[in-house]
Order: structure tokens, then C-alpha cells, then sequence
């Protein structure tokens, strides 16, 4: 098991390898996807023109044309400029990594949203979480934010073992005046109990819910040893336990309880309308991503 906090000086080098990792996803057909996939907060008015004939009269401002005594439009654009939250749990699971550590999973999906993001003139913020909120970063379109954000992701020292989104919810449902498109990054090693207040605040805002998951969270390594998990979704009633990776026995049934804390976590945002990208820690991470947004 790999547990790791970042050296501070190893922090910056790894924030502009970031940036150079996800440059040509950012740049390239991602950014198209990302721009098609999301949309704005609505149409906003921009003025006035002269009515040419075959343009919609439904739109004709009648008290300026009364006024002038010639025929204007009013012009409607799009508010093409969104809002991005990332939403990232800090919690001490989130330092876990058979191969790589969650945490810099999560750096790598935020790195590229959040270079997307300002690629495409969008604001982006950032809130990091354990079981309240524990940093809030406002949203601005910027290069400079989106490292400041990085930097706090893998820098921010986990302090609590427990994760919930209760606190991190009702915050945003008080600051966020804009509509809002919100990435939960997480490996959800926790009992969802927030329905009502996530749907809530997807009545206004789109909520997408990122599962990092590491391989041994959802089989046993073989290898001749016997690993202490706490809180597996709670499905065993205790907080910490044993499984023989040598038995046969005890693989099966740890597949079978991880298997049913991945359906729990799926069927709960399901019912809530958020939808769920599976990221696999030892694999490609950016391609569920993608084929996300392509979808």
C-alpha cells in the first residue's frame, strides 16, 4: 500500500507536468467535446437593430418602434460562459495507491478541466472536502488560478479519515449565484447519504460525480498477505476488516462487497439524476473522461 504527501518543493514541478500532460487533450478534440457538452446559464439580451423583412417579427420591440417611427428588433445571445467547481476530496483514503495515489488522480482530472476551462474562456473554482469544508478557491478564468488550485489539491494535508458532503453542499448552495456545472472527484469510500441536498442542488446547478477508484478496491492483490480495509461502505458493520489475499475464499468475498458498495454508489446518484464516471487508478485516466463528453 502506498500511502504519500507531496514535498513542497516538488509541488510547482509537478503542476507544469501536469499542464504539459494534458496540453494536447486540452487543445485538441477535449475542448470541442467539453464546449458541445456543456452549456450556458441562457440568452441574454445585446440591443437593438432595424427590422429587415423575413426576420422573425415576434422579436419587433414595439415601444421603440413606436417611438422612432421605424421597425427594431431586439437581439437576443447566448451566455455561452460557464462556471466550473471542482469539488475534490481531501480525505486520508484519497493518499491510498496500489500503483498511483488517488490524490494525483484527481490533480490530473482537475488539471484538465480546469486548463479546458480557461482554454474556453470559462471560470473555474475550486472546493476542496473531508467531512466539512476545508478550502474554497472563487472562480475566475485565469491560468495563474488554475495553478493556485492544483497546487492546493496536492498540497492541502488530509487531517480527517471521515468524508461527507453535507457541508461542502449547503456552502455552495449559499455562494453560488451563477448557474454552475460541479465535478465531485472522490473514490466515494464513504455511505452517500446526501441525496436530498445533492439533488437540490442540481435543481439549479449540473452535478457530475468522478469515482476514483484504485485496483484493490475492487479486487485483492495476489500476493501472500493478509490486508486490514476500514470501512468498507459500511456493508460489514465494523470499521476495520481482515482479508486473507491467499484464499480463494476471502478474494470472492471481498470482490462480492466491492462490487456492492460500486452498485450502491451508482444506484444512489441514479436516483438523483447525477451521472457517474468510473476512473480507474492503473488506467488511462482521461479516457472515461472523454468518452464521457464525446457521449
Amino acid at each position: 500500500m502506498s500511502y504519500k504527501q507531496f514535498l513542497s518543493s516538488d509541488i510547482f514541478k509537478y503542476v507544469k507536468q501536469l499542464e504539459v500532460k494534458t496540453k494536447k487533450l486540452v487543445q485538441g478534440s477535449f475542448s470541442g467535446s467539453y464546449a458541445s457538452s456543456l452549456k450556458g446559464s441562457g440568452i441574454n439580451f445585446s440591443g437593438f437593430r432595424e427590422y429587415v423583412y423575413g426576420d422573425d417579427t415576434r422579436n419587433i420591440s414595439w415601444p421603440l418602434t413606436a417611438r422612432t417611427g421605424k421597425t427594431y428588433l431586439k437581439e437576443f445571445e447566448e451566455d455561452r460562459e460557464l462556471q466550473i467547481i471542482l469539488l475534490v476530496d481531501i480525505s486520508k483514503s484519497m493518499n491510498f495507491g496500489s500503483n498511483s495515489i488517488k490524490k494525483e488522480v484527481s490533480a490530473y482530472i482537475s488539471a484538465l478541466l480546469a486548463f479546458t476551462a480557461i482554454q474556453n474562456k470559462d471560470k473555474v473554482g475550486l472546493l476542496l472536502f473531508s467531512d466539512e469544508v476545508e478550502y474554497f478557491i472563487k472562480p475566475q478564468k485565469n491560468k495563474q488560478n488554475v495553478y493556485n488550485i492544483l497546487l492546493k489539491i496536492l498540497s492541502q494535508k488530509s487531517i480527517s479519515d471521515k468524508t461527507s458532503l453535507s457541508s461542502s453542499v449547503k456552502f455552495l448552495q449559499n455562494i453560488l449565484k451563477q448557474k454552475s456545472h460541479i465535478f465531485i472527484l472522490s473514490d466515494f469510500n464513504f455511505i452517500l447519504q446526501e441525496e436530498k441536498i445533492l439533488q437540490a442542488l442540481s435543481f439549479k446547478h449540473e452535478i457530475f460525480a468522478m469515482h476514483i477508484r484504485d485496483k484493490w478496491e475492487r479486487e485483492l492483490p495476489n500476493i501472500n498477505a493478509i490486508l486490514k480495509f476500514s470501512n468498507l461502505e459500511g456493508l460489514q458493520g465494523s470499521k476495520e476488516v481482515a482479508f486473507d489475499c491467499s484464499s480463494k475464499d476471502s478474494c470472492r468475498e471481498y470482490k462480492k462487497i466491492a462490487y456492492k458498495k460500486e452498485m450502491l454508489i451508482k444506484q444512489k446518484l441514479q436516483k438523483i439524476n447525477i451521472p457517474k464516471i468510473l476512473i480507474e487508478s492503473d488506467k488511462k485516466w482521461a479516457e472515461p473522461v472523454i468518452n464521457f463528453f464525446n457521449r
